[in-house]
């Protein structure tokens, strides 16, 4: 268990002044973020994450948004998720049916 790491969050950032926020149309604020999500939401990305984390494990890190920002220009996060979209009654199909990837999550599978 001790090196265990935990969930990982991939996080992209960018950064933009508000007054161009405020003066540009609300398509070029949302090509803005897709500009930002379309780096992180690619193979070489995830590939590269998974490096990382075997690099820095079990190190515990911080994303650089959560820790910007000066006196003058804040920094905030802009945050978007989905509910995994499966049932319990749909996951206990799966377990069932695929009995040897889902194993019982105790102890002595975990060391």
């Amino acid at each position: 268990m001790s090196t265990y790491f935990g969930n990982v969050l991939s996080i992209p950032f960018g950064e933009k002044i508000v007054g161009e926020l405020k003066d540009n149309s609300l398509s070029w604020v949302a090509d803005a973020i897709h500009d930002c999500l379309e780096a992180a939401v690619n193979k070489e990305h995830f590939l590269g994450l998974i490096d990382w984390v075997e690099a820095h494990r079990p190190e515990p890190s911080l994303a650089k948004i959560y820790c910007s920002g000066t006196e003058y220009r804040p920094g905030f996060v802009v945050s978007s998720g989905q509910r995994f979209p499966v049932s319990k009654k749909q996951l206990e199909v799966m377990e069932t049916r695929a009995a040897k990837v889902f194993r019982p999550l105790a102890f002595a599978y975990l060391v």
